[in-house]
């Protein structure tokens, strides 16, 4: 990220459950999140979405998994 900020993760469409967050990012650096125990779940079919109140250049990957 370009600049400090904060993101979260919701689940649904807008006026959503929050699930993640705010987790924070400075300025000009890195950040890898641990394995998360548990991990944090979403229903079947759920949209995910990431809001930020960073305002510069930003990327913010999302890895998951689907449970057997």
């Amino acid at each position: 990220t370009a600049a400090a900020g904060n993101f979260y993760l919701h689940e649904g469409v807008a006026g959503s459950t929050r699930r993640f967050g705010p987790h924070y990012f400075p300025a000009n650096g890195g950040i890898s999140a641990p394995m998360f125990r548990p991990g944090v779940q979403f229903g079947d079919n759920a949209p995910v979405r990431i809001t930020t109140n960073i305002a510069g250049n930003h990327t913010i990957d999302l890895l998951a998994y689907v449970a057997p």
